[in-house]
């Protein structure tokens, strides 16, 4: 099978497998069609592109620019198209015969405000501001919103359970998740009182972008009479995600969760009250790599995965897998309950000397998947990424478990195959890759029926859980 990379000029990755065909027509959209397991086309319209613009990365394949490279014609199809960036498409779904999960985010929903600035102030300076974005944030917010932008091609269901003020800025944090496509179902506490925001400061240093935030708490919480009250039916979902904010609503629900065994994920950012409780009965736990050096202090070595097995045997006993993002040098992923894997060192996701396109590989010695992180994006702002790291990592993985054979309602199992997971952390740094080209939280993350490149690495996950492959209809 021939796999090709392209790049289009705005930096769009899409993929080429033996299930589609991939052309480039003259108003620059890509058209995809079905042509079985045939690898034998490449087309581009000599006119409207140059070897920039459309350049095979990963295969050593020079294709000339002829308008067909085919040894046979194929009717193109209607039922995938899709646009350069910005474009609209129509794209074929997960089969009716397939559920997708419902996910659930409870915690902060917030408004923030990020300035551009040219240096961080030193005391008692004025300074402007460049630039200055007013947009939803919050850290189960924005995760919310990176899942409901991957639905409903992937996820059949995004709610978030918060708590906001009777502020004004507690209905513009309301209204940010309609907005945009966001795909977010509201399950909101009101009081009285203000809502929580976020004054951002964003700059770059030594050609790095960095940011500063000072956050402002909410003058109220969420109450445990509210979450008894609404979310009465926690069994219709998949898996629930908690960020540690509002703890004692949190708390509360995590054990109802670990009650009716319904799976759930947390947010471990830093030590938080309540996070103790939450750390104990979680699935699934995302952290940064500050966060276990913190914990283990001069006990922490220099291996990122070994810090995160130790940390996470000690204060989360029941979790399956674990996950630590490592910046600009990627993420690592172990699975906790197979401690007897004697898999040798092996690369399941290639990356090209000249592609963008993260690898994956399995390190034998500390027992981890390590994905490095796409090149070539320009990093505008940093704020949120980690939350659209982990919106686009939990949509996969449970994406991956609704796929699994014999999978039925929420009764559903961690994926410990290697690829399955490989693939979903590419597509968690593809969604955290988009989102810091854009200002601010949101306005980056990527849409599922937009990006071709999540579209095949889901594709690849289905296939490699052995549900039946996608076709065009």
């Amino acid at each position: 099978m021939v796999e090709l990379y392209f790049r289009h000029v705005d930096m769009n990755w899409v993929r080429r497998t033996d299930a589609y065909r991939w052309l480039l027509c003259e108003d620059m959209s890509y058209v995809i069609t079905s042509f079985g397991n045939s690898a034998d086309l490449v087309a581009a319209h000599p006119h409207h592109c140059s070897w920039e613009t459309l350049n095979p990365l990963y295969s050593n394949m020079r294709i000339p620019f002829a308008l067909l490279l085919c040894s046979s014609s194929v009717a193109l199809s209607s039922a995938m198209t899709t646009k350069a960036k910005g474009g609209s498409k129509k794209h074929v779904g997960g089969s009716s015969d397939n559920w997708k999960p419902k996910l659930l985010n409870v915690g902060l929903a917030a408004v923030d405000f990020v300035a551009t600035v040219d240096h961080f102030p030193d005391p008692d300076e004025k300074m402007r501001s460049s630039s200055l974005l007013i947009e939803g944030g919050g850290n189960a917010g924005n995760t919310a919103c990176a899942m409901g932008r991957l639905s409903p091609d992937f996820v059949q269901k995004v709610s978030l359970c918060t708590a906001v003020g009777t502020d004004a800025n507690g209905q513009t944090i309301l209204d940010g998740f309609s907005a945009d496509g966001n795909n977010v179902n509201l399950i909101a506490e009101r009081y009285e009182g203000n809502s929580p925001f976020s004054y951002i400061l964003s700059t770059d240093i030594d050609g790095e972008n960095t940011r500063t935030c000072i956050h402002q708490p909410s003058s109220g919480d969420m109450s445990i009479e509210f979450i008894e009250k609404e979310l009465k039916n926690l069994k219709e979902y998949t898996s629930v995600h908690f960020d540690a904010r509002y703890p004692k609503a949190a708390v509360a629900l995590s054990k109802k969760c670990a009650e009716l065994g319904v799976p759930y994920s947390l947010d471990v950012e830093r030590p938080r009250e309540g996070l103790k409780e939450l750390l104990e009965s979680a699935t699934v736990v995302i952290c940064n790599a500050n966060y276990c050096a913190g914990v283990l202090g001069d006990k922490a070595s220099d291996s990122a995965a070994e810090n995160l097995r130790t940390v996470m045997k000690k204060e989360a006993p029941n979790a399956k897998l674990a996950v630590t993002t490592l910046g600009a040098k990627g993420s690592c992923l172990i699975l906790l309950d197979s401690e007897e894997d004697d898999s040798e060192d092996e690369v399941i996701l290639k990356e090209d000397d000249d592609s963008n396109i993260p690898s994956v590989r399995f390190d034998k010695a500390q027992k981890a998947l390590f994905c490095s992180s796409f090149k070539g994006y320009n990093v505008v702002d940093t704020t949120g990424a980690g939350d659209a790291f982990i919106g686009g990592f939990l949509s996969s993985l449970w994406y991956a478990a609704s796929m699994q054979p014999g999978q039925k309602d929420s009764t559903v199992a961690i994926p410990t195959d290697k690829k399955v997971l490989a693939h979903a952390l590419r597509i968690a740094s593809r969604v955290a890759g988009e989102k810091v080209e854009e200002m601010g939280a949101r306005k980056g993350l990527p849409y599922g029926s937009k990006d071709i490149f999540i579209q095949t690495e889901m594709e690849s996950i289905k296939k490699a859980t052995g549900a039946p492959a996608l076709t065009s209809a």
